[in-house]
């Protein structure tokens, strides 16, 4: 119950930084980890450092790779400290990562429905027509107020031979400050604040357990 009760307040305080400034401070995880030491000394049982080995390297490859934001990554591996448990196939920590990103898969389904008043705009550029239904999903249009606030994206528009094209693999180029464009509105690949996500998706670790459980049809709580 109580290393349950530090990482939600310890989720709970970067969702909270995450949405206001897309900044956390590593105070969070400092604080968290801290106390998780503390009250889970008994806990760190042998059966739970290859599962937490694991989850860590699988984490050090995505942050390798730059597919994750610095501080999303240092959530995941607190909660490794905060909240060890050697029931279940993963740890909780890998749980929440599973939950968490599913959650994250309805974040482009909302980012279309917004987008169809924007259909129009799309008419400027020279893209096929599926082209421009995958932009709907993964990129939007934004005025440099609305970047201030975003913080982290990349523009999506590009020229080529003097046509302008949309570029949606640079979607996939990483987390990173965007640049401030000439022109507005521009199209622009948008990154989400993923601190809310990540902690729903260990408030439904707590709720259903252990996802691979889950699939074999049996409920093992953490």
């Amino acid at each position: 119950m109580i290393p349950s009760l530090i990482s939600l307040l310890m989720l709970l305080a970067a969702a909270a930084q995450d949405i206001k400034s897309r900044e956390i401070s590593d105070f969070t995880w400092a604080i968290g980890c801290l106390l998780g030491l503390i009250v889970n000394l008994d806990n760190y049982g042998w059966s739970y450092l290859p599962k937490a080995l694991f989850f860590l390297a699988f984490l050090s490859a995505i942050w390798i790779t730059k597919l994750m934001g610095e501080a999303d990554i240092l959530a995941y591996a607190s909660l490794l400290v905060t909240q060890p448990s050697t029931a279940g196939y993963i740890p909780p920590a890998m749980a929440t990562f599973i939950y968490s990103n599913l959650l994250l898969m309805a974040a482009p389904i909302y980012n279309f429905i917004k987008n169809l008043k924007n259909m129009k705009m799309l008419d400027e550029f020279d893209e096929p027509y599926f082209r421009k239904i995958l932009a709907l999903f993964l990129a939007k249009p934004a005025y440099k107020k609305d970047l201030e606030r975003i913080k982290y994206y990349d523009i999506a528009e590009v020229i080529v031979n003097g046509r302008k094209k949309l570029d949606i693999s640079r979607s996939l180029s990483g987390i990173k400050k965007g640049e401030t464009p000439d022109r507005e509105p521009v199209w622009i690949i948008p990154t989400y604040p993923l601190m809310p996500f990540i902690l729903a998706g260990h408030i439904i670790t707590i709720l259903l357990g252990d996802p691979i459980a889950l699939i074999f049809g049996m409920k093992i709580s953490y």
